[in-house]
């Protein structure tokens, strides 16, 4: 009884540490201490998070803009392989990288002519697919893009509405914010937009 109780003592302090190590990258190592039979539930209890900016993508003339699946009115794009949708690409990085598994220039790599112009929600859903095959779906996604143009707060509600449709999340638990690089840097100049994300899966 007495080792009972301090396994449940050690389980709180690991839960309560958990932030930290996830942190440090070292999770993973910790609970293959917990690994016993009645003690697996840890990795249950634990969601893993993972924070990702994306640097900032020139916008580029003779290119269509878009942003979260919404093609916006605008004389500039943003310059890459794909459709270049800067957040959508970084709500995929994040639940890569959630999950450990790579980041999206390792799973759509722009050496291959098959991701041309690609649309990135369809990206996203085969990403959802992969963290299913994995054993993990996506609980939470917050976002936010950082651009001086357009004025985005028109577009937001339908970024969320279809990011959340991919996820297979209702439209509260995926969160789309937009704010400006207030004249600092390229991105404050207007040469181009930066999209971060912060995404939360857990076991399915």
């Amino acid at each position: 009884m007495r080792g009972d109780t301090f396994r449940r003592e050690q389980l709180k302090l690991l839960l309560l540490a958990a932030p930290v190590w996830l942190a440090a990258g070292m999770l993973g190592r910790v609970l293959e201490s917990y690994t016993e039979r009645s003690w697996t539930v840890v990795a249950a209890l634990v969601p893993l998070v993972a924070v990702v900016l994306v640097l900032g993508w020139p916008l580029i003339r003779d290119r269509r803009l878009v942003l979260g699946g919404v093609q916006i009115d605008h004389d500039r794009g943003l310059d890459g392989h794909s459709d270049a949708d800067s957040l959508t690409h970084a709500v995929i990085d994040a639940l890569l990288g959630a999950a450990g598994l790579g980041d999206i220039g390792q799973k759509f790599p722009a050496s291959e002519a098959r991701w041309k112009d690609a649309d990135s929600l369809e990206l996203l859903g085969a990403v959802v697919a992969d963290l299913a095959d994995a054993g993990y779906r996506a609980l939470n996604v917050d976002a936010t893009i950082v651009a001086e143009q357009p004025r985005l707060l028109p577009h937001l509600d339908r970024m969320r509405r279809l990011l959340a449709e991919r996820l297979g999340l209702p439209d509260s638990c995926v969160n789309v914010k937009a704010t400006r690089g207030e004249g600092l840097g390229s991105i404050g100049r207007g040469e181009g937009i930066a999209a971060h994300a912060v995404a939360t899966v857990g076991p399915v």
